[in-house]
């Protein structure tokens, strides 16, 4: 009997570990651009649109504004649903007070530093997540503490970008345009299956992907070497000339320039990031001379790798999506170029 007994143990734990292997639990797919917001009916009042102010101040125009984050503001009686995500943010006010919102704070950052007003803890719950607790005294010291650790809380942006990289590095590669890559420019780039080689000039290489038709926006990645520049007109002028290479004698493509409010710029482990709109027309040429008719726009973000000898690398991605959502691809491309290895 006891054997028997035995016996059907050994059974049962084989069973199980083989489901295990063969059966692993399925990864969470999240949404890849929202940050949750965690606050109590009562301090979401007064905070939210504090909040959203907050966050807006990182939206880009492309060519019309978009918003930089898809905020979502849930009650902390759903915590245990988004406990996981990549990004969450719990708002405490003392005042007003309230039960739900301040005993989930107290519970999450149960052991934070007395009299702090910003608190960040990661990979808690999940890989790769990051909750950013706030305690304050009440809106106007919300507001307040938002804009003097405004780097800290905008880190979660560091979270969000690496869930839309990994989540766009699941599909396959195309194997034969990243080793032309690099045996062209020395880096590794991730660039997906359905890109194509549009022109393999001496020193640019142009490849693309697109059909609107099928829901995937046209997009362009333009590569070259270029000379150093001291500052943003210089980078935004080889950004410029690289456009009026690539381009047809029929075609012109024009970008935002340094001081125009689409145009932007930062450094990224000391390498550039650069973006802003970009306006595609059509040359047609009449019997008075030539006209110039827009085709087609939208926003463009480039990468200037820093090379301490040589040339630097210019990288540039264009999108294309008319009356549709781009930041999430203009996203997705940043976090490929600064992705390179």
């Amino acid at each position: 009997m006891k054997k028997a007994l035995l016996i059907s143990l050994f059974i049962f734990t084989i069973v199980i570990i083989f489901g295990i292997l063969c059966f692993p639990e399925k990864k969470k797919d999240f949404p890849s651009n929202q940050i949750i917001v965690l606050s109590s009916f009562e301090d979401s009042l007064y905070s939210e649109s504090i909040v959203y102010s907050f966050f807006k101040k990182r939206n880009r125009f492309l060519p019309i504004e978009e918003d930089f984050y898809d905020i979502k503001w849930v009650s902390p009686k759903l915590f245990n649903d988004y406990k996981d995500y990549p990004a969450l943010i719990v708002i405490k006010n003392k005042n007003p007070k309230d039960e739900t919102g301040d005993l989930l704070f107290d519970r999450v950052f149960k052991n934070k530093k007395k009299g702090s007003k910003v608190n960040i803890i990661e990979n808690i719950y999940s890989d790769n997540q990051m909750i950013v607790g706030i305690e304050s005294e009440d809106t106007l010291d919300l507001r307040a503490i938002l804009n003097e650790y405004s780097e800290s809380i905008y880190k979660v942006d560091d979270k969000i970008e690496s869930l839309i990289f990994n989540k766009y590095t699941r599909i396959p590669e195309n194997e034969m345009i990243v080793n032309q890559i690099f045996e062209k420019y020395g880096i590794n780039v991730f660039i997906d299956h359905e890109y194509q080689v549009i022109k393999n000039k001496k020193d640019i290489l142009w490849i693309g992907r697109g059909m609107p038709s099928l829901g995937d926006p046209y997009r362009w990645i333009i590569i070259r070497e270029i000379d150093k520049y001291s500052d943003l007109k210089g980078r935004i002028s080889v950004i410029q000339d690289t456009f009026k290479e690539v381009m047809s004698d029929s075609n012109s493509l024009v970008i935002s320039g340094e001081n125009e409010r689409e145009s932007y710029e930062y450094v990224y482990n000391n390498n550039y990031i650069i973006g802003g709109i970009y306006i595609l027309s059509e040359i047609i040429k009449n019997d008075d001379g030539k006209s110039i008719t827009p085709s087609a726009g939208g926003p463009y973000v480039s990468y200037i790798l820093n090379r301490e000898f040589g040339k630097d690398i210019l990288l540039i991605g264009l999108v294309n999506s008319p009356d549709k959502d781009k930041m999430i691809y203009l996203k997705q491309l940043e976090s490929v170029f600064k992705n390179i290895k």
